[in-house]
């Protein structure tokens, strides 16, 4: 089950991965450390539409309320833009760019520990619902010259967090993209923490 806590800047131990910096340290990087490895990566995640979201609070409809999606990864707390309705959501596509610097292997156990990436639906000081997404396998997809590129795009169903609301109903449909600058240093294997 999904815990019903949307992210929060105050719990970087969410992610399992303390030796980050944190978004304010990382802020003069180029790219965030991962790692001792030296490849530059980017994970791109998308949040393109949802639908059914009416179904998870009909009577929140009309109250004046706010709503948006909220995530946490690599110790960032993301928001969309804020909608009005939860019947026709005027949800913008939505892009967030994450670099990193580290081996391949470095990402691998750095996605796996953040692996699966839960999304938020929220309201003024309430969880609407949750979707659980998974990362593209790391080095699946590898050009000639050795740099990699590998995409997922996914329905993901909004589990409800209040009691009443539908399952099954909404969804969110996310891209998620990770690409690296040039060829990639392998690295050593890491073990999970």
């Amino acid at each position: 089950a999904l815990a019903a806590q949307a992210p929060s800047p105050e719990r970087p131990e969410a992610l399992g991965v303390s030796a980050l910096p944190t978004a304010l340290e990382s802020q003069h990087l180029s790219a965030l450390p991962i790692g001792e490895g030296r490849s530059k990566f980017e994970v791109e995640v998308t949040l393109e539409s949802c639908k059914g979201l009416l179904s998870l609070g009909p009577e929140l409809e009309g109250m004046g309320l706010a709503f948006w999606f909220s995530y946490e990864l690599f110790g960032m707390v993301l928001q969309t833009d804020r909608f009005s309705s939860l019947a026709a959501p005027n949800l913008s596509v939505t892009t967030d760019t994450f670099r990193l610097a580290g081996s391949l292997h470095e990402l691998e156990m750095v996605l796996r520990q953040s692996a699966p990436l839960a999304i938020f639906l929220c309201s003024d000081q309430i969880v609407l619902a949750a979707a659980q997404l998974s990362f593209p396998e790391v080095g699946s997809e590898r050009s000639p010259a050795g740099s990699l590129a590998a995409s997922t795009t996914v329905s993901a169903a909004l589990a409800p967090q209040r009691l009443g609301a539908l399952a099954g109903a909404a969804f969110l449909r996310v891209r998620i993209q990770l690409r690296s600058e040039g060829p990639v240093e392998e690295g050593e294997p890491c073990a999970d923490l």
